[in-house]
């Protein structure tokens, strides 16, 4: 009977290192998995935001070019030429400064 007791007891903490094993083994995949995932989602965030920067951007610099052109043709519309010369002037003096489109 002490024998059978024992060989129970080895085949149970046998079973019980194994399930512990493969549950260690099983918590590790997951938590990569996990991490694999949170690292993804981060990067199409910052994929995203930067799409997203890129895309404001490019609409107030759009939006800049059609004031500039909409003053542009207001002062070719100056029918006298030395008018006309000096308002294109001061234009270009305005737009040269940051501020002042």
């Amino acid at each position: 009977m002490a024998d059978n007791t024992f060989w129970i007891a080895a085949l149970t903490g046998g079973t019980a290192v194994v399930a512990s094993w493969v549950t260690s083994r099983g918590n590790t995949r997951a938590a990569r998995i996990q991490a694999d995932a949170a690292m993804a989602s981060q990067r199409m965030q910052r994929l995203h935001e930067a799409r997203r920067a890129a895309y404001l951007d490019l609409i107030q610099q759009g939006q800049r070019m059609a004031e500039l052109y909409w003053k542009v043709s207001e002062v070719h519309r100056i029918s006298d030429p030395e008018s006309r010369s000096s308002s294109l002037q001061d234009f270009r003096d305005r737009i040269r400064t940051p501020t002042a489109i």
